[in-house]
Formats: C-alpha cells, structure tokens, sequence
C-alpha cells in the first residue's frame, strides 16, 4: 500500500512539473516582483547592508557588480576634472575626493602629469613622482576599495584627512 502511494505521489509530482498550475506561476511571479520591487527601492547602501550579513564574498560580489554599473575608470574628464588636475599639477590644490571615477586621474594623462587615487596610507607610502588624489569611498580601478555600506560611507577615512594635512605641512 505504501508502494502504491508513493508511486502515485511520484506520478503526480511528475505531471505537475510537466504542467504546472497556471495559479503557482501566478504566485511564484508575484512573489519575485515584490522582492524585484523591495530591492529596487533600496539604496546601494541599505542594499549592501542586507549583503554584507551574507556569505563573505558576496560584498565582494556586490562591490564588483556596483563598479561595473558603470564605465567609472573610463569616465571622460569635462572642465572640472581639467581643472583639478590643472591645479594639482602647479602643486596649488590638494584634492580629497568621493567619487568612485577615474575622470581626475585621466584628465592628468591629458596634461602630462600621473594622477593616482589613492585608496590607503599603504598605497600613499608608496608613491614617488604620482600626485595623490585621496579617495576616501575608494576607487573604481580596485572595486575592493570601494565603500558602499552605510557606516563605511559616513565614516571619514581619518587617514586621508591626515596624510592631506601633513602633505599641505
């Protein structure tokens, strides 16, 4: 009899994957868009928040995924990255920045002089004849550096603000 049953069962389970009720793809549909609709009114940091309590690399993913979402290390400079360059080129400016871009760095190609984003006191000590552009929300070129989750993104990078000041000694 539990044979019987269990074959049945089997039988069945088999029927509905070849055609499944029309009311639980309704269903199923209906719970992806609102899930599609909850993680599109996210924010990038409320979304990394939800990721970073996932598996490790799933921020690495994520930082990854948001670099990408755009050409932000082929970014084309426009005046104001000119400008800036201009500027850290004749040693009158210091510069601090928040974007992610590389427009900065490839505006100083175009005037002759090397641009780095600097994402870390590691990477600063290691400079010799680049001029540092501080990026303290991390840069596109390493999506590691990024910073996308809330504390990190309203957490100055106190190294930035030091390595800027004793640069401006």
């Amino acid at each position: 009899k539990k044979k019987i049953e269990k074959k049945r069962k089997k039988e069945e389970k088999k029927k509905n994957e070849e055609n499944p009720d029309p009311n639980d793809k309704a269903k199923k549909d209906e719970e992806l868009k609102k899930k599609e609709d909850e993680l599109n009114k996210d924010t990038l940091e409320e979304l990394a928040s939800k990721v970073d309590s996932l598996e490790n690399d799933a921020m690495s993913r994520l930082r990854s995924l948001a670099a990408s979402a755009y050409d932000f290390a082929g970014a084309e400079p426009n005046y104001g990255h000119r400008a800036v360059a201009m500027l850290m080129r004749e040693g009158l400016v210091k510069t601090i920045s928040a974007n992610w871009d590389c427009a900065v760095e490839r505006a100083g190609l175009q005037i002759g002089v090397t641009i780095v984003g600097v994402t870390s006191v590691m990477q600063a000590q290691g400079l010799t004849t680049e001029l540092p552009l501080y990026k303290v929300h991390g840069c596109a070129k390493p999506p590691s550096t990024l910073k996308i989750t809330a504390p990190e993104v309203n957490d100055p990078q106190g190294w930035a603000c030091l390595l800027y000041t004793s640069d401006a000694a």
